[in-house]
């Protein structure tokens, strides 16, 4: 699952340690916010346009979870006022907590996976003990193996979820 965009965000800013400058003149020129070094990667690390990283970013801080601080850059010799925009104790906790919770998920997968490994694994034995029985013994063991297979697939399905 894709992340939201403000999440995209969330993430440059938490582990690029950085802060993300944008242009405050009503007609601001892009390429003015392009020769700051910081926002030149922005777009590319996020997939995201010029336009719709100021929104979100004016609405991350109003959320709270980053601080909005005027400043001044220098650009070919010309001081523009613009918006600096770093992350702040909420934000970096909210971006914490969903790489804890990213990292959490990823082991929980590699679990299923090998659980399954192990199932398969077991179903083989089975089978090769299976085919040496014969009668009731032979019948037995084949439901037996196939409900206990149900109930691993049952409790992979909720761990899963």
């Amino acid at each position: 699952m894709e992340d939201p965009d403000w999440a995209k965000i969330l993430n440059y800013l938490y582990k690029e340690n950085s802060e993300i400058h944008l242009s405050t003149s009503e007609e601001y020129d892009v390429s003015d916010e392009i020769e700051h070094p910081s926002i030149e990667e922005v777009p590319e690390k996020t997939g995201l346009n010029l336009g719709e990283i100021r929104d979100i970013l004016n609405k991350m801080s109003t959320m709270g979870i980053v601080d909005c601080e005027p400043g001044h850059i220098e650009i070919s010799g010309t001081k523009t006022r613009h918006l600096i925009y770093t992350l702040n104790k909420e934000g970096f906790n909210v971006a914490h907590d969903r790489e804890q919770k990213k990292s959490s998920q990823e082991i929980n997968l590699s679990l299923v996976i090998l659980t399954w490994i192990l199932a398969g694994a077991a179903s083989i034995q089975a089978v090769t003990a299976i085919v040496s029985l014969q009668g009731f013994d032979q019948k037995f063991m084949t439901v037996f193996s196939v409900v206990l297979l149900l109930v691993v697939y049952i409790g992979i399905q909720q761990t899963a979820n």
